[in-house]
């Protein structure tokens, strides 16, 4: 009887906590492919310890990611689901709207530190971008939105990609994009 008492007493307290409900990864297969390589170059940068071999595999995976972006991805992205992360108005050297989109490398946004173990993507919008400038005027930070583009290329025909520290580079990327679509829901 006691047990009994214990039994039904302890269903009850479980039956009463709440149920997490898993959460939809809604991100293109396009996302998914360069966060696992991400995922992957940081794996094999962190596990190198002797630091000769960890610069010249630093050079060799940034190069590595290089390819993938301009080959696999052929440089261009197409309705990304991304947070808004910064979004202002600079006027030097002429004006532009500054923005920054968050893609988290889990499945979901630390909730704390958002920006960390994030693609971080960055765009300068000029005014006379009028269709992205005005999808753009609707949003706050902290939005959801879907994006198109292209990535940014250096002179070298190097994708725009960098990190502060370098070293984050695999784990904390900012990548530097043109945008040619901004909306605040995904168009089916």
């Amino acid at each position: 009887m006691k047990y009994s008492k214990i039994f039904l007493l302890s269903l009850l307290f479980y039956s009463c906590q709440p149920v997490s409900k898993p959460v939809k990864d809604d991100r293109t297969v396009q996302q998914l492919s360069l966060v696992k390589r991400l995922s992957m170059y940081d794996s094999l940068y962190n596990s190198e310890y002797n630091e000769i071999k960890k610069s010249e595999l630093f050079d060799a995976e940034k190069e590595k990611l290089n390819s993938f972006i301009l080959d696999s991805l052929k440089s261009s992205f197409h309705k990304w689901p991304v947070t808004i992360y910064k979004l202002k108005v600079e006027d030097w050297p002429s004006k532009y709207i500054d923005v920054t989109f968050m893609t988290p490398l889990g499945k979901v946004l630390d909730d704390k530190n958002p920006q960390n173990y994030s693609i971080l993507i960055h765009a300068a919008v000029t005014f006379d971008q009028i269709s992205v400038k005005d999808s753009l005027a609707n949003l706050y930070n902290g939005d959801k939105v879907w994006i198109s583009g292209n990535f940014s290329k250096r002179d070298t025909n190097q994708i725009d990609i960098s990190s502060s520290p370098p070293e984050f580079l695999f784990n904390n990327p900012e990548i530097q994009v043109d945008l040619t679509r901004v909306s605040s829901k995904a168009d089916k």
